[in-house]
């Protein structure tokens, strides 16, 4: 590939590889098209020609070129893969480079895929992505690392060390529209029509303008942070939004007596103390703090403190604040933020984990200070207007004293 003078001929090549036998049975109808087409797939060994930056020709690198000779639009890729028995129906591309109309977009983008569904066999021509790894997995516990499609590991010994980098190296604040990361899902009604994705969380800036409060927020419709509880009653059955009674670190539907009252989380951002999969069904999935869905019975407005019912079935009733009673307090379970009149068991959103009992306390407090306040200074009027009707008297008194002695004289 190089003349007598050491230069490259742009058109020289170690091998050249021209139109192959079909990997399937598709395109058994027009051989054409797995035969020459005039793209020109090579391969060769290539010094870097920088001289100035690499001074040295020992520099060398292996050059997989694809050159689309028939289109206006990039659609070459290199595949590496296997057959599973002699039916080359049954390639199984593990490895596909190239360059296509990335994502549906029609970009001419250059792309690296893994897994086995790059071939026209399985009706996948191009990712959606730069890097794609897409493929099946075949063991049904989570536990086991090849149930997972991709694994980093860092052997490193040395401290400190990581595992994984995700840099906006463009962008010095990030803010909430440059994603790190995001989990979807595909809400298409089935592989046979174009996947349509859904977000149902991102890991993503925080800061914009700011440069000084930069970093990052997970988000996600998830709305409060909950733990697993251990259930007092292992049979019992705990569903989202029950109402339940805390005793001694284990839960209840009973509350009458309970240390604390809780409800059961429907749909939490956080979870701690997980226990495993073998033994989850011993615990229920309490709730912390953030906005919960509550089971109500009963009419609940707007803004009513939300506290247990008594009747040990995981419902919860509305009170208004200034109806509240010495024994609510231990059973106040948070404020509703939202209205039913239904009589049957519903679910109104509510805010928990605040101190409303501490809250309502200091109000009632506050409420009593002021009117003792009042009343001090009701009894400092009455005290002074006391004294000036003694003082009035005091001075007919001396009225009259002066009057009986003129008389007397």
């Amino acid at each position: 590939p190089y003349l007598s003078s050491g230069t490259q001929e742009n058109d020289e090549v170690d091998i050249y590889f021209s139109g192959g036998i079909c990997y399937s049975d598709v395109f058994s109808s027009n051989p054409d098209d797995c035969s020459e087409n005039g793209d020109e797939f090579t391969m060769g060994r290539e010094n870097n020609p920088d001289s100035d930056s690499y001074p040295t020709p020992f520099q060398s690198k292996l050059v997989v070129n694809m050159t689309d000779s028939n289109s206006v639009e990039l659609n070459t890729q290199f595949q590496v893969g296997y057959s599973i028995d002699d039916n080359v129906s049954t390639f199984n591309s593990v490895l596909a480079v190239g360059g296509g109309p990335l994502g549906g977009t029609g970009a001419s983008i250059p792309f690296m895929a893994f897994g086995d569904y790059w071939t026209t066999v399985y009706g996948e021509e191009f990712p959606e992505t730069l890097l794609s790894i897409i493929d099946s997995t075949v063991s049904s516990e989570a536990t086991e690392v090849y149930n997972y499609m991709v694994k980093f590991q860092n052997k490193s010994s040395s401290v400190p060390a990581g595992v994984l980098a995700l840099d906006f190296s463009a962008i010095d604040a990030p803010d909430e529209s440059q994603n790190y990361m995001s989990f979807m899902v595909n809400t298409a009604a089935d592989d046979s029509v174009d996947p349509v994705y859904e977000a149902l969380g991102e890991i993503e800036g925080y800061g914009g303008d700011d440069a000084n409060i930069a970093g990052v927020q997970f988000s996600s419709p998830g709305n409060d942070y909950a733990e697993y509880i251990l259930k007092r009653d292992p049979k019992e059955e705990l569903k989202p939004g029950d109402v339940v009674g805390v005793f001694a670190g284990r839960l209840s539907l009973q509350t009458q007596g309970a240390d604390h009252v809780m409800v059961i989380s429907s749909s939490p951002i956080i979870v701690g103390n997980y226990p495993g999969e073998d033994v989850k069904h011993l615990y229920g999935l309490a709730a912390f703090l953030g906005q919960v869905k509550v089971r109500v019975v009963g009419d609940v407005n707007h803004g009513d403190i939300l506290v247990a019912s008594m009747l040990d079935n995981g419902t919860a009733v509305g009170i208004s604040e200034d109806q509240l009673k010495p024994e609510h307090m231990p059973y106040i379970l948070g404020q509703a933020w939202e209205a039913t009149t239904k009589e049957n068991n519903n679910m109104v959103n509510a805010v928990i984990g605040l101190p409303f009992n501490t809250m309502i306390i200091n109000k009632y407090i506050d409420t009593f200070s002021t009117e003792i306040e009042n009343e001090k200074l009701e009894n400092q009027d009455l005290e002074q207007l006391f004294q000036q009707q003694l003082q009035q008297q005091q001075q007919l008194i001396d009225v009259l004293k002066k009057s009986l002695t003129s008389l007397d004289g």
